[in-house]
């Protein structure tokens, strides 16, 4: 019975773990979102396409160092809002800007 309860409690610690965990979105994801919520045209799609893809590359790059410095992110998550802002009009700049500050509204779970 105490196996039981044991294995029981680490399961539901292990699922526990899984369900607050933050995916990864692939640039296609993000790109699928942005195209959505944004409504941006063929050409912006591509130019903000290849941004992402640069951008998941260059993070994958600071993910792999030992070097986990937050600022690091943080300074490649700006410097890809920004490279993507400058393909938006205005009113999807406005837009686009509310995401991000829903996006920081939200509390972050695996930290």
């Amino acid at each position: 019975m105490k196996n039981l309860i044991v294995l029981l409690s680490l399961s539901f610690f292990l699922l526990s773990l899984v369900a607050i965990a933050q995916p990864r979105f692939t640039p296609q994801e993000r790109l699928k979102m942005l195209k959505e919520r944004l409504n941006l045209t063929e050409e912006q799609s591509k130019n903000v396409e290849k941004i992402l893809i640069k951008s998941d590359e260059d993070m994958q790059k600071l993910r792999s160092t030992d070097n986990r410095d937050r600022s690091q992110f943080r300074a490649q998550m700006d410097k890809t809002n920004q490279e993507i802002e400058k393909v938006l009009d205005e009113k999807q700049k406005s837009e686009y800007k509310k995401m991000m500050e829903e996006r920081r509204q939200r509390p972050m779970m695996n930290n």
